[in-house]
């Protein structure tokens, strides 16, 4: 019985501190990301929970990219993931 009460007290702690994290925007910061948009450069940031865009000159960054060729043996699933985290403060 003690065990059980233990067990819900924890969960229902669990959900109200990630409420009260998920409700509070205004520590999220994360970016800058590159986009191309309708042929122009747009970095975007989140910043104290607001999402700040500003145009690049087309001639800050070198867009041009050329794959390099890769090939794995034994491996019929691949994943990849990036970046992952979210900086809060």
């Amino acid at each position: 019985m003690r065990r059980s009460i233990i067990n819900v007290i924890g969960v229902i702690l669990l959900f109200t501190s990630n409420a009260q994290t998920a409700n509070d925007n205004s520590k999220i910061n994360d970016g800058p990301y590159i986009f191309i948009e309708d042929q122009r450069l747009v970095e975007k940031s989140v910043i104290d929970g607001v999402v700040v865009s500003v145009e690049l000159a087309a001639s800050s960054l070198d867009t041009s990219y050329t794959a390099l060729p890769s090939s794995y043996t034994g491996v019929t699933k691949i994943a990849a993931l990036s970046d992952i985290h979210v900086n809060m403060i």
